[in-house]
């Protein structure tokens, strides 16, 4: 595990925890927010997962556009780019942040999934490879078919 205070520069500031500092500057919506980001609900869908919130209509259209190839389907359908997260966010990510979040990601959304999903082999990719563009970083998941 990283220094968290070379991932949150605010945390430098302060003489305390993380704790203490989210005690401080935290906020329970934006809590409950994340908390969705990082233990996202999922759905079936034509035998495939998805995120819960995925329209129908983009499945199937994925479905035509990639002559049935439900893994493809799903490796579209269920990507985030990590730094799109927080498109609007005034905080300017480093890489070293971007890394953290990205397998942060991987490690819960494999639990969700293992949890939610017991009789399934699903794969969560996050690839640390280096990326020129911070945006290129991203995560997906999608079943192992035989």
């Amino acid at each position: 595990m990283p220094d968290l205070k070379q991932v949150i520069p605010e945390l430098a500031l302060w003489t305390t925890n993380v704790e203490a500092w989210i005690g401080a500057v935290g906020r329970f919506d934006h809590a409950v927010g994340y908390g969705h980001l990082f233990w996202p609900d999922f759905k079936v869908y034509q035998d495939s997962v998805l995120f819960a919130d995925c329209p129908s209509e983009s499945f199937d259209n994925w479905m035509q556009h990639t002559n049935g190839d439900r893994a493809a389907v799903e490796r579209v359908l269920n990507h985030r780019h990590i730094l799109e997260l927080f498109e609007n966010s005034e905080f300017k990510a480093t890489r070293n942040i971007v890394l953290y979040l990205g397998k942060l990601l991987l490690d819960t959304w494999s639990c969700k999934l293992a949890r939610d999903f017991p009789d399934r082999t699903i794969i969560v990719n996050f690839d640390e490879e280096y990326c020129e563009d911070l945006v290129d970083y991203q995560i997906t998941f999608f079943q192992r078919r035989e």
